[in-house]
């Protein structure tokens, strides 16, 4: 019979961790101001309201969202932090890395840090990844609960871009905010996802 998972042992964080969250949590308050301006979601749309794609495929970034269906959902997050796996002219894809406790957060991330198109993590930098070469590979198992489509239609606030230099600080930072249901809980039925393939 597996062990129990529970919210404690979820949300449970070593001392390192706990550096790493104080570190992005001082790191977004010193430059939330400056972020917030780099894609705006009206420059998205031209004077027809189709979008523009100002997102960058295996790009980070962070955003208010209010899903058209969430009266028929679970559980949502109101404050996603993604990367862009693709998009089209009404909603793009990608993975809310939310949706895993930060250890899984970590693990996927440092693996996918393998695909990146260069080491500069500068403005050049994203990664080259697709829904298809991540479902492919064990070691991106975690992708499952987070994988989530969003519509233009529904972001609610400026999108924030995480500079590429920012991005492993970025997943440390406590601003998800699930409705419906705790955070703990739905870690809980992300790691059972996870470990039922």
């Amino acid at each position: 019979m597996p062990a129990k998972i529970t919210g404690k042992n979820i949300t449970d964080r070593n001392p390192q961790q706990q550096l790493k969250s104080k570190a992005s949590r001082a790191w977004f308050m010193n430059n939330v101001r400056t972020l917030r301006n780099i894609n705006v979601k009206k420059d998205m749309l031209n004077q027809h309201g189709r979008a523009i794609h100002n997102l960058r495929v295996g790009s980070m970034y962070l955003y208010v969202y209010d899903p058209k269906t969430k009266k028929q959902l679970p559980y949502y997050d109101r404050l996603p932090l993604m990367i862009v796996l693709n998009y089209n002219t009404k909603s793009f894809v990608g993975l809310n890395l939310h949706y895993l406790p930060m250890r899984m957060r970590e693990l996927l991330l440092q693996n996918m840090l393998e695909l990146v198109n260069n080491t500069k993590y500068d403005r050049t930098t994203r990664m080259l990844a697709t829904y298809d070469i991540l479902k492919s590979a064990r070691r991106y198992k975690y992708i499952k609960p987070c994988v989530k489509r969003y519509l233009y239609s529904h972001v609610k606030s400026n999108i924030i871009k995480i500079p590429p230099a920012e991005w492993s600080r970025s997943i440390y930072l406590p601003v998800e905010r699930f409705k419906k249901e705790s955070k703990e809980q739905v870690w809980i039925e992300s790691i059972q996802r996870i470990k039922n393939g």
